[in-house]
């Protein structure tokens, strides 16, 4: 039974994009109308962040898992938020 080191095992590159926008509106003389959109993993792009790095000899079922990814990221999520200032 082994451990793969810390770089050990090379994956695809990762590339995530988060976004945000934001309006003020001016609907009547001090009144402020703030809208916000805020975006993370805007693409709903899979990133792997952990490998499996486990080789052992006793299981083939193992060895065939041997750098595969363990789990990804969050998918795709919106946040919108709307405050009002007087």
């Amino acid at each position: 039974m082994g451990h793969g080191g810390p770089g050990s095992i090379t994956g695809p590159s990762q590339f995530s994009l988060d976004s945000s926008l934001a309006r003020t509106f001016r609907p009547h003389g001090k009144l402020y109308l703030d809208l916000t959109v805020n975006a993370t993993n805007l693409l709903n792009h899979p990133e792997f962040t952990r490998w499996n790095t486990t080789w052992s000899d006793a299981s083939l079922s193992n060895a065939e898992q041997f750098g595969e990814p363990n789990s990804t990221s969050a998918m795709r999520s919106l946040q919108t938020t709307v405050r009002l200032r007087f």
